[in-house]
Order: C-alpha cells, then structure tokens, then sequence
C-alpha cells in the first residue's frame, strides 16, 4: 500500500508498506559529504532516495538504524528498548509485524520511566501513524518488525 506523496526530503518517511518490506524514502543529506553538515533543502534535488528495507529497522525523522537484531516481539529485551529510548524520541510506535503482540510489560518499563510514551500496534499502523506524526514536526521513533 502506498503511504504518502514525495514530500520533504530532508526527514526519513515511509513511502509504502508490504507485509515482507517497507520502503523507505528521504532522510538527511550532507552537504558536499561532510560529516555532520547537513544541505540546505534550498540545495537539495527533489529527487527522494528510496530504499526497500526486508529486515526489522527503527526509524526517526532523522535516522535510519537498519540493522535492529529484533527477530520477533518474543526476542524483544529490555536492551532493545534502550536501543531507542536513547534517540530520545517524544514517543516510540512499535510495530509487531502483520498481528498485534504484546510484548512483556516489563520491558516497557524502560521508555516509560523516561518519559515516553510507547504505543503497540501492528506494523502497518505503525507506518501510518509514524508519517502523520511525522508529518506533525513530532519527534517520533517507530521501531519496526518486518514479517
């Protein structure tokens, strides 16, 4: 399913959602390759990079970590959830592949006692919800399971 238009290239969204990957689109630029400077959008092509992700990944408006170790919401630790608590996002979608799990509450404890809230839902809610939040200016972090 195809999620949302070319938009902002500056910010990672979510292009589209398939049950066995998600593509997708945007995320900073560094201006002429140099670490840490990021391009004006001024400067940058409104050619959107894509890039089809098979694998579990955590997502912000700013970074892409695509090698999350999560297998499934069973393998899901208490060191996972630091993992993304220390992006410090406003708020963490986790998405549990194609049907909702819950995970054990105790490793929600984690984000939590940060002062951040974490939603539950399947991951093609959480691509959704993570690009309207997103789109919002929202701070959030969707941490998701790819089946």
């Amino acid at each position: 399913m195809r999620i949302l238009p070319d938009n902002d290239v500056l910010v990672y969204t979510i292009r589209a959602h398939q049950p066995d990957k998600i593509i997708i689109g945007g995320g900073p630029i560094l201006n002429n390759g140099k670490q840490g400077e990021l391009a004006s959008e001024s400067s940058i092509k409104k050619v959107v990079p894509l890039q089809t992700l098979a694998h579990n990944f955590i997502i912000t408006p700013r970074v892409l970590i695509n090698d999350w170790p999560v297998q499934t919401i069973e393998t899901l630790s208490s060191e996972h959830i630091k993992q993304i608590v220390a992006l410090s996002p406003e708020m963490i979608l986790l998405g549990t592949g194609n049907q909702l799990h819950w995970p054990s509450p105790h490793l929600l404890s984690e984000s939590i006692n940060n002062g951040i809230g974490i939603d539950i839902m399947t991951t093609a809610a959480a691509c959704r919800t993570y690009n309207i939040l997103t789109y919002e200016g929202r701070n959030v972090a969707a941490a998701l399971i790819v089946n």
